[in-house]
C-alpha cells in the first residue's frame, strides 16, 4: 500500500484548432507548450466537423469550425455561417461529455470556438438550476486562448457572443490565458486583447510575432496552469 498522498486529478484539456487546420496538426504545432504540462494536464484533440479544401492557408485539405469556403468568405451566407457555427457546439458538447472535459485550449477559430463553448456552458448550467445566467459560473477550470477573438465578420455571431458576455459579467468566467501576437496581421491584436478585457484577473501574455502560437508561451502558461492546480488541491 502506498504512504503517499493520492496523485491530483489531471486536467481535461480539449485543444480546438484553427480554420484550414487539423488536430493532428495543431498536436504537433503546440508540442513546445504542451510537455511542461503534462504533469497537470491530459490533453484531447478534435477536428472541425466541416472539411476545407486547400487554399491559402493550408496545402492540404484540412478542417473548419465553420462552413465557410477561404475564397468566397466575404460572399458566403452569414446563416449559412451561423449554422455551421450552432452545428460546431453540438459537435463539441458531445465530445466534451464523452471525455469529461473540464479545460478549454484554442487557438483562433478555435479560440473563438472556445469562447462559444464556455459561455454555452454557462447558459446549461442556468438552464439546469434556479440560477439565471447573471449568477450561473462556468464548470470549466480555465481556458486558454491563442488570437482570441469574437467573430465581427458576422454581425448576429458577434452580437450573440457580446450581449451573452454581458449578461453573463467577468465573475462569472473562469480562469484565463491569453497569448497574442503583437505583429499578427490576421487576427489583430487589438481584437484578442478586447476578448481578455471580459475575463477577471486574465492572465495575458504578448509576443512580437505573428499568427501563431508562441514557445515563449510554454513558461507562463505552466505557471498559470500550476498555481490553478495548487489551488485546486488546497484544503
Amino acid at each position: 500500500m502506498s504512504s503517499g498522498c493520492p496523485a491530483s486529478k489531471k486536467f481535461q484539456v480539449l485543444c480546438l484548432h484553427g480554420h484550414a487546420q487539423t488536430a493532428e496538426a495543431f498536436r504537433g504545432r503546440i508540442g513546445s507548450i504542451r510537455s511542461p504540462l503534462k504533469k497537470w494536464c491530459d490533453f484531447h484533440f478534435l477536428d472541425g466537423p466541416f472539411e476545407v479544401p486547400p487554399c491559402a492557408h493550408s496545402a492540404e485539405p484540412a478542417r473548419s469550425w465553420m462552413q465557410v469556403s477561404p475564397d468566397t468568405a466575404p460572399n458566403v451566407d452569414p446563416k449559412t455561417v451561423f449554422e455551421s457555427w450552432q452545428t460546431s457546439l453540438e459537435f463539441i458538447d458531445r465530445i466534451i461529455a464523452e471525455k469529461q472535459i473540464d479545460a478549454l485550449l484554442g487557438f483562433s477559430l478555435g479560440a473563438a470556438m472556445s469562447l462559444g463553448v464556455m459561455l454555452n456552458d454557462i447558459a446549461t448550467v442556468s438552464r439546469g438550476t434556479n440560477e439565471g445566467p447573471e449568477t450561473a459560473s462556468s464548470r470549466y477550470k480555465f481556458v486558454a486562448l491563442f488570437a482570441g477573438f469574437i467573430p465581427f465578420k458576422n454581425p448576429e455571431l458577434e452580437h450573440i457572443l457580446r450581449a451573452k458576455l454581458r449578461e453573463v459579467g467577468s465573475s462569472r468566467l473562469p480562469p484565463s490565458f491569453h497569448c497574442y501576437g503583437m505583429d499578427d496581421h490576421i487576427i489583430l491584436a487589438e481584437h484578442s486583447e478586447e476578448v481578455a478585457t471580459f475575463f477577471p484577473d486574465a492572465c495575458v501574455f504578448t509576443h512580437p510575432g505573428g499568427h501563431l502560437v508562441p514557445s515563449q508561451a510554454k513558461n507562463p502558461l505552466r505557471d498559470f496552469v500550476q498555481l490553478l492546480s495548487e489551488k485546486s488541491q488546497a484544503p
